[in-house]
């Protein structure tokens, strides 16, 4: 055994595991984390966070027993996270299953064989049975890593090299308008000076406009714009959570400026939806009848059942949330382009 793989104490283990398992869970669910299908953001959250402590938990009850080295309490973490990236990227789980179990079975097999010839007859143990599970588990965990570092270091280099420069605003203290950005914000007149950006310059611009419209829409927190893996199908997406919105990573070098924009302006609509949600949550029922909290209620119910439209487009597009976003963008986007011509013009 390797010294830096040396058994450890029952409690020292047990602390290596909670510690690896809290930054490795925080690190997925920042930069990797996307929602299961036609599952709702909130229900796949669920998924991932109770399907990670059950199998967590299960690992490192059974190495804790019997195999207590560092190497168990990594593998105790990306076996699930495994799990969860092959369902909520590849969408098909028995491939990964099969494909794992495959490999887990036939290393189990050959060392089942070899630990039957060294105990000569005697009967199988809790210890030993326990052991293959563990090593099969193992394989499973380190399959894992594989599936997961390509992703994680393919978005941590994106947006390494693609968040904006420019940072996001709290509109709570800030005001900024078209007019005041309009240097920023021209290359989204003209498509050929889009193309001529960086993708740095991109970004920059994208933040200048969602800090721009989070003034407009009157948003109590800043919008900040950053890129992560999505789905094929996926323009953008917006996280509630962290007030973020995303664009597809795979995608954003083929936005032409109209589509980055109108994109920005339909999920920056997304996140005022989210606010009248819980303006509505926090809010005397007295007032609940009132026509704009009835939207409010009704946003909510779409939020809680929502479609992302992956296997089924047509309820995707039908949802309140989505056509009201989409008007809005629509609008909004003749709005600013009147607005940032007239300021140039003037200039």
């Amino acid at each position: 055994m390797d010294k830096d793989d040396e058994k450890m104490t029952l409690g020292v283990f047990i602390a290596e595991n909670i510690v690896s398992g809290f930054i490795f869970v925080f690190v997925y669910r920042v930069a990797l984390f996307r929602g299961i299908g036609d599952l709702t953001f909130g229900m796949s959250e669920v998924i991932f966070y109770d399907s990670f402590l059950l199998l967590f938990g299960a690992g490192v009850f059974d190495t804790a027993r019997y195999r207590r080295v560092r190497s168990s309490a990594w593998y105790n973490t990306f076996f699930p996270l495994g799990l969860y990236t092959a369902v909520s990227y590849f969408g098909e789980l028995y491939i990964y299953i099969l494909i794992l179990a495959g490999l887990a079975l036939t290393a189990s097999a050959v060392m089942l064989v070899k630990w039957a010839k060294k105990m000569r007859g005697r009967l199988l143990t809790e210890k030993s049975i326990t052991g293959r599970m563990i090593t099969a588990r193992n394989i499973f965990g380190l399959a894992s890593i594989v599936l997961i570092a390509p992703l994680l270091v393919r978005t941590v280099f994106f947006n390494r090299m693609f968040s904006p420069t420019q940072e996001s605003v709290d509109p709570r203290f800030e005001q900024w308008t078209v007019s005041q950005n309009r240097a920023a914000l021209e290359p989204l007149t003209d498509e050929a000076m889009w193309e001529e950006l960086t993708r740095d310059e991109k970004f920059d611009v994208m933040q200048t406009m969602a800090n721009v419209n989070a003034c407009a829409l009157g948003l109590p927190h800043e919008l900040s714009v950053t890129a992560r893996p999505l789905s094929e199908y996926t323009l953008a997406n917006y996280n509630a959570s962290f007030h973020t919105i995303s664009f597809n990573l795979d995608r954003f070098d083929s936005y032409t400026a109209s589509e980055a924009l109108h994109t920005l302006l339909h999920e920056s609509y997304h996140a005022y939806q989210r606010c009248l949600v819980a303006m509505y949550d926090s809010t005397d029922k007295t007032y609940c009848s009132l026509e704009i909290m009835r939207l409010a209620a009704d946003y909510k119910q779409e939020f809680l059942h929502y479609s992302h439209g992956e296997t089924d487009y047509d309820s995707y597009i039908v949802q309140q949330v989505e056509t009201d976003a989409e008007k809005y963008a629509e609008v909004r986007y003749g709005e600013i382009m009147a607005e940032l011509s007239s300021a140039l013009a003037g200039a």
